[in-house]
């Protein structure tokens, strides 16, 4: 079985995956840049992590290579809510009959309950006060 996660980041989910699979199972991580991979010395055997533009063509050595594509957070990054690019990148890495698992977050649907909850809702809508940059 072959996994690759689009937009892996820190590669947490990869690597907390490889924590829980067996070894023969192997687990690529894609990002744009290579700048949050982990130190190289903690990636486990069967974990990878290279650069990849997710909106881009799908190079050939990864056409229809994984049985899962994994895709986690990218509202933020979507422009125009218009994913088109991202989901036919992602289906070309599959193999036919595999499984895209996508999550993210709602952001327009949040639910705040409670003082300590509302003081952090404050904080973090200050934090994201620029989201109109990310969501053309």
């Amino acid at each position: 079985m072959k996994v690759a996660e689009i937009g892996t980041g820190t590669g947490m989910w990869l690597l907390d995956l490889a924590s829980q699979l067996p070894e023969s199972v192997q687990l690529d991580g894609f990002d744009l840049s290579e700048e949050q991979f982990p130190a190289r010395y903690i990636w486990p055997a069967n974990v990878t992590f290279d650069k990849l533009d997710a909106f881009g063509d799908v190079p050939d050595h990864l056409a229809n290579k994984y049985d899962v594509v994994h895709l986690r957070f990218w509202c933020c990054i979507v422009r125009n809510n218009d994913p088109t690019r991202l989901i036919r990148h992602a289906a070309g890495l599959l193999k036919p009959g595999g499984y895209l698992q996508w999550e993210d977050a709602n952001t327009g649907k949040t639910v705040v309950r409670g003082e300590i909850a509302e003081e952090f809702a404050k904080v973090v809508r200050s934090t994201f006060s620029a989201e109109e940059l990310y969501f053309e």
